[in-house]
This record gives structure tokens, sequence and C-alpha cells, in this order.
């Protein structure tokens, strides 16, 4: 009897390749709607923008509508009412939520080393690789939405002043906070501060 025929293996795709180039020219696109109603302002309010540099293949106004979508979330920081977080088109921000090439994520992260792979907060500035925002990580298992979603609550969450901390044992779910793009510790991914803010 012959052989069963093998099951291709599909190619796993390189953090390092794809459509993100690795320079960038440092030249951005500001979004200039979210298409998502302003929320009630309540607490502390937090005015951002968001940009993406121009070679990444990323829409500025799809990224900042996702953005608007997480923060809009009862889940996310202000839902319990302490603070706002509200997109702004044009003028001043407190925050600017950056989409960029691995090369300039890692300019604005100085002088943390970010090698290329990872995202940072540095002032008024969350600076997120375009590689992470387009292919997440593995350990996420191709859930590339919530990755994203923790991605932007956990930068953000350094902005109003939020530390790094540990998974608290294994099978919970991940504070927020956790380096989840590093790795879950034993814990199970999470995206939102609500269960353990």
């Amino acid at each position: 009897s012959s052989a069963p025929p093998k099951k291709p293996v599909p190619a796993k795709p390189s953090p390092s390749t794809g459509k993100i180039p690795k320079h960038g020219s440092g030249q951005y696109t500001r979004a200039t709607t979210t298409k998502i109603p302003t929320p009630k302002k309540r607490g502390r309010i937090i005015r951002y923008a968001v940009k993406v540099e121009k070679e990444v293949p990323v829409d500025a106004n799809e990224a900042a509508a996702f953005m608007a979508a997480t923060f809009a979330d009862k889940r996310s920081w202000g839902g319990d009412g302490s603070l706002t977080f509200v997109f702004v088109p044009k003028g001043e921000v407190d925050v600017t939520g950056y989409i960029s090439t691995p090369d300039t994520t890692d300019k604005h992260c100085l002088p943390s080393d970010t090698r290329g792979k990872v995202s940072c907060r540095n002032g008024n500035k969350v600076a997120l690789n375009a590689i992470r925002w387009t292919q997440g990580v593995p350990h996420f298992d191709g859930d590339l939405r919530t990755y994203k979603q923790y991605l932007v609550n956990h930068e953000f969450g350094h902005f109003i002043g939020y530390g790094h901390t540990s998974c608290p044992s294994p099978g919970k779910l991940a504070p927020v906070m956790v380096q989840q793009t590093h790795g879950l510790q034993g814990c199970r991914k999470n995206a939102w501060p609500a269960p353990n803010r």
C-alpha cells in the first residue's frame, strides 16, 4: 500500500517580512475621522490623534476607528467613568498614537531598545510597530483583533500611568499591563483592563 499523501504545512509569516518595510520616511498621514460617535465625556479627558507613517499600508482612519471602538468599550480604561479618550482630527492633543515602520518605531522609543520588534509609550507618543499591528504575535493564535485591542489598551495604559505587571497565576486572564507581546507567562491572553484594573 502506498503511504498517505503528506498534508501541506502552511507557511508561517515571518515577523520581519511581508508588506511592512523596515525603513520609513518619518512622514505621516493623520486620521481625520473615526466614524464612531464621540463618547460622552466623563472624568479625565484625554485628547488623542492617530497617525500612520506613509510607507505603512494601513488606512489612518480605519486605525483611528479601531482605537476609538476599543476606548469606547466598557471593558477599556474609561469603562468605570474615570476618564474619556476623545479623538481629535486636527490641532493639539495630549497623546498621539503612531503606527510606524520598525526603524521609525525604534526612533520614537529611544532610549528604550525596541529592536524593531515591539511598541512603546514615550512621553506623549504611543509608538505602535506596524508589524505588530498587522501581524500580531504567534501566541495569540491568529487572533489579531484581540491582540490589537491589547496593544492599544496596554500602550495607552502606560500613558495614563500604569506600569508593567506579571501573571498572577497560571490559567488566569493576563492583566492588560503584562507584556503579552513577549509571552503570556502562563496566563491566558487578555485585551482589557476591566477584569483586573
